[in-house]
């Protein structure tokens, strides 16, 4: 009887860690936008939030599927399971800083080149 549930038991934890990770973004941008005293509060307009949620939920689904997190635990001690999920934060949030400086690189190359903002230098781009 599990393993015929199994498959519908995975793709609801699946999707429970995707919906816990949207909570956690959602709550830590209205508590960076709105909770926090002045010269912590505030957000910066450069980077499209639902850009950076859905790199975010990409990374941490691949870095989760590579270490085998969704694997079953009956057969795994907990030292094993513990280093899975040290191994899969790291690597996550890894890829993600690079992956954000990556982009960060691009934008203020281009600002430099231009001495513009990245909006306007995409105009200029669609008007030649």
């Amino acid at each position: 009887m599990l393993r015929e549930k199994s498959k519908p038991i995975l793709r609801a934890h699946k999707l429970l860690d995707i919906c816990l990770t949207v909570a956690a973004f959602i709550a830590a941008y209205f508590i960076k936008l709105r909770l926090l005293p002045a010269p912590f509060s505030g957000l910066s307009i450069d980077p499209s939030y639902y850009i950076v949620l859905l790199m975010i939920i990409i990374i941490w689904f691949m870095s989760f599927s590579m270490f085998d997190l969704y694997a079953s635990y009956r057969k795994q001690n907990f030292a094993g399971i513990f280093w899975n999920v040290i191994k899969a934060l790291f690597t996550g949030a890894t890829t993600g800083q690079k992956t954000s400086q990556n982009h960060q690189i691009k934008t203020s190359h281009c600002n430099e080149k231009t001495n513009q903002s990245p909006e306007s230098h995409r105009k200029k781009k669609r008007l030649v």
